[in-house]
């Protein structure tokens, strides 16, 4: 499990500033350092296999944010992560339900933010916003090592009206779940649009480009 250490350091933020999340899918180990070194923690993947391997060869106190799409054959590995930090997709309960079975047996509990699908577009991943009542009642209810921290979610490019909708949603969050909406975070803002996230109330900006360069897709796994 995490040492106390690397939790302090992981939990070091400013309430005021939102963190910034470097997303270094598909980027070597170098890179990363480089980024680990100018003394950024948080780190954010989206490949389990890539994301296993980082995990076992890069420092120990780095916060890693799983962000990807996380199917239930591979949330074991997951899970077994140690300093796994937050895990930002998920979007069913039978993928809640997949990671209590595996954090139970650990044990360990979860950090999760809920991924809202709130441009309601079918290429992305998420819950729909009038399905995201139901998912956190019956996660509260059925999944106690899977932990909600908040939502995740990504607008279409320069519409703010979605991030706002994000904003909101927060709020019917923290009422179902009996606690002050500025505990729960909220995940949202890219390298293109982190300021106007910021704006909104982001608490989470993920950024890649800007930190990284472009992607080479040609290293995914």
């Amino acid at each position: 499990m995490q040492t106390e250490g690397s939790k302090r350091n992981c939990n070091r933020r400013s309430d005021s500033q939102p963190l910034m999340l470097a997303v270094s899918k598909t980027k070597p180990n170098e890179l990363i350092m480089e980024a680990y070194d100018s003394g950024i923690r948080h780190f954010g993947e989206n490949y389990v296999e890539d994301f296993v391997k980082k995990s076992k060869e890069l420092p120990a106190d780095i916060c890693w944010h799983f962000i990807g799409h996380l199917q239930g054959n591979k949330a074991k590995k997951v899970c077994q992560i140690p300093n796994l930090y937050l895990l930002e997709s998920l979007d069913s309960l039978k993928l809640a339900k997949t990671l209590e079975k595996e954090c139970k047996k650990i044990p360990r509990e979860l950090n999760i933010l809920i991924q809202v699908n709130i441009s309601q577009e079918p290429s992305k991943s998420g819950v729909l916003p009038e399905e995201l009542e139901k998912l956190v009642a019956d996660i509260i209810s059925q999944c106690p090592h899977v932990k909600i921290k908040g939502l995740m979610g990504m607008g279409r490019q320069g519409e703010k009206e979605d991030l706002h909708i994000l904003h909101g949603l927060r709020s019917t969050v923290a009422k179902i779940m009996d606690v002050e909406e500025s505990t729960l975070q909220l995940s949202m803002g890219t390298s293109e649009d982190y300021l106007s996230a910021i704006e909104e109330g982001s608490t989470e900006v993920r950024i890649g480009t800007t930190i990284f360069g472009k992607r080479d897709y040609k290293q995914k796994p």
